[in-house]
């Protein structure tokens, strides 16, 4: 499991000193919580501050795209060189803007890592199969963190640039209700062994001790199915490694 993470990306209208200081030093929190959690996977928002590096492509990309096509705003088929190209590097890169929805995602059988003993390793140990994927419950929250970007871009006078296109670069685009989306990992993975209450169906019991060695514990987060806690009654008791309810782990 992880935080499935919708990026949308613009330009703002003055300069918003991009790529300066940390990756992030504020974020929209209350999408977190309400009764709209029982419809759509919740959500909060970082305010990125590293322009469109993740989001799109980083700083050279635009100055490649300026050198080849020009200015994007009055296109000749010409590059841009010398001052104006500074000036014009400068301006964009330095409007930059993007928005990262961190999802929640609730447990999901689904969801696992199984071992495929017809294609050992050169060891012999059996190779791990990744299952993974959103469930309607998280896709109809990303549809509507992308209501809220719209909405946020509209109050800024921001220029959305945002796409999502199938390719192999894409490989967590989806559609949803006729539009499409792209997701991609915030790199907080959890999950591998299930906790639970008896050893026919989980790893470890609720003090994450492991059912074949009492003695061994492994404290990591293989053990949390999911990243953030989910919305509902989860089939595994809570253990003391769980988040408080209603707060986000990383």
């Amino acid at each position: 499991m992880d935080h499935p993470v919708l990026l949308t990306w613009g330009l703002m209208p003055e300069p918003v000193g991009a790529y300066r200081g940390p990756g992030s030093t504020s974020g929209l929190e209350g999408f977190r919580f309400g009764p709209a959690r029982a419809v759509r996977a919740p959500f909060r928002i970082e305010i990125g501050n590293w322009g469109w590096g993740w989001a799109a492509a980083p700083p050279d990309a635009e100055l490649a795209a300026l050198l080849r096509a020009g200015d994007p705003a009055a296109p000749d088929g010409r590059g841009l060189f010398g001052r104006r190209l500074r000036q014009m590097v400068g301006d964009r890169v330095g409007r930059q803007f993007a928005l990262q929805f961190e999802m929640e995602q609730s447990a999901d059988p689904a969801n696992r890592v199984t071992l495929d003993h017809r294609h050992p390793d050169r060891l012999g140990n059996p190779r791990p199969v990744l299952h993974y994927d959103l469930s309607d419950h998280v896709k109809a929250g990303m549809a509507a963190a992308k209501a809220v970007s719209d909405q946020i871009f509209g109050l800024l006078g921001a220029e959305d640039h945002s796409s999502y296109r199938p390719g192999p670069g894409a490989p967590g685009w989806f559609e949803y209700r006729g539009r499409p989306y792209t997701y991609r990992g915030a790199g907080h993975g959890a999950g591998t062994h299930i906790m639970g209450s008896r050893p026919a169906d989980s790893v470890v019991d609720s003090w994450q001790r492991c059912w074949d060695h009492p003695t061994c514990t492994p404290w990591a987060a293989a053990a949390c199915p999911p990243s953030v806690p989910p919305i509902r009654r989860s089939p595994w008791p809570r253990s003391p490694c769980a988040a408080p309810r209603g707060s986000t782990a990383n």
